[in-house]
Protein backbone atom coordinates (compact mmCIF):
# COMPACT_ATOMS: atom_id res chain seq x y z
CA UNK A 1 0.00 0.00 0.00
CA UNK A 2 1.47 3.38 -0.93
CA UNK A 3 1.17 6.22 1.49
CA UNK A 4 -1.09 9.20 0.02
CA UNK A 5 1.75 11.93 0.37
CA UNK A 6 4.54 9.68 -1.89
CA UNK A 7 4.27 9.72 -5.23
CA UNK A 8 4.42 6.47 -7.27
CA UNK A 9 8.68 6.85 -7.35
CA UNK A 10 8.54 7.49 -3.33
CA UNK A 11 9.24 10.83 -3.40
CA UNK A 12 7.40 13.37 -1.05
CA UNK A 13 4.58 15.48 -2.83
CA UNK A 14 4.92 19.00 -1.87
CA UNK A 15 2.70 20.54 0.86
CA UNK A 16 0.96 22.65 -0.98
CA UNK A 17 -0.10 19.88 -3.60
CA UNK A 18 -1.15 17.35 -0.92
CA UNK A 19 -3.36 20.48 0.93
CA UNK A 20 -4.89 21.23 -2.93
CA UNK A 21 -5.71 17.35 -2.91
CA UNK A 22 -7.05 17.56 -0.22
CA UNK A 23 -9.64 20.44 -0.48
CA UNK A 24 -10.65 19.17 -3.85
CA UNK A 25 -11.32 15.88 -1.88
CA UNK A 26 -10.90 12.45 -3.18
CA UNK A 27 -13.76 12.43 -5.43
CA UNK A 28 -11.71 15.33 -7.32
CA UNK A 29 -15.26 17.47 -6.73
CA UNK A 30 -14.56 21.56 -6.73
CA UNK A 31 -16.39 23.02 -3.77
CA UNK A 32 -19.24 25.32 -4.07
CA UNK A 33 -18.69 28.50 -4.63
CA UNK A 34 -19.87 30.94 -1.73
CA UNK A 35 -23.21 32.01 -3.40
CA UNK A 36 -23.45 35.72 -4.70
CA UNK A 37 -27.06 36.31 -2.76
CA UNK A 38 -27.05 35.54 0.48
CA UNK A 39 -30.06 34.04 1.96
CA UNK A 40 -32.54 37.07 3.27
CA UNK A 41 -32.92 37.04 6.69
CA UNK A 42 -36.17 35.86 7.94
CA UNK A 43 -39.10 37.79 8.58
CA UNK A 44 -39.95 38.89 12.20
CA UNK A 45 -43.56 39.79 12.43
CA UNK A 46 -43.31 42.14 15.48
CA UNK A 47 -46.08 42.50 18.31
CA UNK A 48 -48.66 44.68 18.42
CA UNK A 49 -48.80 47.24 21.68
CA UNK A 50 -50.26 46.57 24.51
CA UNK A 51 -52.87 49.99 23.82
CA UNK A 52 -54.18 47.85 20.62
CA UNK A 53 -55.81 45.19 22.99
CA UNK A 54 -57.09 47.41 25.54
CA UNK A 55 -58.79 49.72 22.84
CA UNK A 56 -60.36 46.61 21.69
CA UNK A 57 -62.91 47.52 24.90
CA UNK A 58 -62.69 51.54 23.97
CA UNK A 59 -65.64 53.45 24.22
CA UNK A 60 -65.95 54.80 20.78
CA UNK A 61 -66.91 52.28 17.73
CA UNK A 62 -63.92 53.75 15.45
CA UNK A 63 -61.43 52.86 18.07
CA UNK A 64 -63.01 49.28 18.78
CA UNK A 65 -63.34 48.76 14.97
CA UNK A 66 -59.76 49.89 14.05
CA UNK A 67 -58.09 47.59 17.20
CA UNK A 68 -60.11 44.68 15.96
CA UNK A 69 -58.65 45.73 12.22
CA UNK A 70 -55.55 45.84 13.64
CA UNK A 71 -55.63 42.49 15.52
CA UNK A 72 -57.33 40.42 13.55
CA UNK A 73 -54.63 41.38 10.69
CA UNK A 74 -51.48 41.11 12.46
CA UNK A 75 -52.45 37.69 14.56
CA UNK A 76 -50.21 35.64 16.70
CA UNK A 77 -51.02 32.88 18.44
CA UNK A 78 -49.90 34.69 21.03
CA UNK A 79 -52.48 36.65 22.03
CA UNK A 80 -55.37 34.03 22.15
CA UNK A 81 -54.61 34.04 26.28
CA UNK A 82 -54.82 38.06 25.82
CA UNK A 83 -57.98 38.43 24.26
CA UNK A 84 -59.16 35.64 26.61
CA UNK A 85 -58.45 37.66 29.87
CA UNK A 86 -60.37 40.07 28.10
CA UNK A 87 -63.42 38.31 28.00
CA UNK A 88 -63.39 37.84 31.51
CA UNK A 89 -62.86 41.51 32.49
CA UNK A 90 -66.41 43.14 33.91
CA UNK A 91 -67.78 45.46 31.05
CA UNK A 92 -66.89 43.65 28.12
CA UNK A 93 -70.60 41.38 27.81
CA UNK A 94 -71.21 43.73 24.69
CA UNK A 95 -67.43 43.10 23.64
CA UNK A 96 -67.69 39.77 24.08
CA UNK A 97 -68.92 38.25 21.18
CA UNK A 98 -67.00 39.84 18.90
CA UNK A 99 -63.80 38.68 20.82
CA UNK A 100 -64.35 35.16 20.75
CA UNK A 101 -65.56 35.37 17.00
CA UNK A 102 -61.75 37.09 16.77
CA UNK A 103 -60.15 33.98 18.62
CA UNK A 104 -62.39 31.34 16.73
CA UNK A 105 -61.75 33.13 13.34
CA UNK A 106 -57.94 33.02 13.70
CA UNK A 107 -57.43 29.80 15.99
CA UNK A 108 -59.36 27.81 14.21
CA UNK A 109 -61.09 26.47 17.66
CA UNK A 110 -64.52 27.00 18.41
CA UNK A 111 -65.26 26.76 22.39
CA UNK A 112 -67.26 29.94 22.54
CA UNK A 113 -67.44 31.42 26.12
CA UNK A 114 -65.78 28.14 27.59
CA UNK A 115 -62.58 29.20 29.20
CA UNK A 116 -61.56 25.81 30.67
CA UNK A 117 -62.18 24.40 27.20
CA UNK A 118 -59.47 27.58 25.56
CA UNK A 119 -57.07 27.18 28.22
CA UNK A 120 -56.51 23.20 27.82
Amino acid sequence: MMCPMLTPHGRHLPLVTVIAAVFVGACGKQPDPAPTNPPAAPTVQQDLPLGAFAALLAPDEQTTMAAFAAVDSQWQNAYTPMILELTRMRNTSGRTPALVRLMEKNTGQSFGTDHNQWWH
